[in-house]
């Protein structure tokens, strides 16, 4: 599937599943905003 400029939201992205998620997206060329309610992890991410 082709995701190079389109923009996805991930909630829950900084970790587990989440984290996943959003590399998978980010590699495939989307653009990607994130939201967590803790942000512990955000500037690894």
């Amino acid at each position: 599937m082709e995701f190079k400029g389109k923009n996805v939201i991930v909630t829950g992205g900084l970790r587990g599943i989440g984290k996943s998620i959003l590399l998978g997206f980010a590699s495939k060329g989307a653009n990607v905003i994130v939201f967590d309610l803790i942000d512990e992890n955000l500037n690894e991410t």
